[in-house]
């Protein structure tokens, strides 16, 4: 489990949607970096693209 999981898993799994951005800081791979911030947007809402 990432370090961030506990940040959004926990929501997404009672059912709410999520956006979110996560930093991390040096470390290649990035299993390596380390965690330092994070954007979370709760009941984001997400519109199917448009098919041709």
């Amino acid at each position: 489990m990432w370090e961030d999981d506990r940040l959004w898993l926990p929501g997404v799994l009672e059912g709410k949607t999520v956006a979110g951005e996560f930093r991390f800081a040096g470390g290649r791979p990035l299993d390596e970096a380390e965690f330092v911030d994070h954007e979370l947007e709760w009941d984001a809402s997400f519109r199917a693209a448009e098919s041709d």
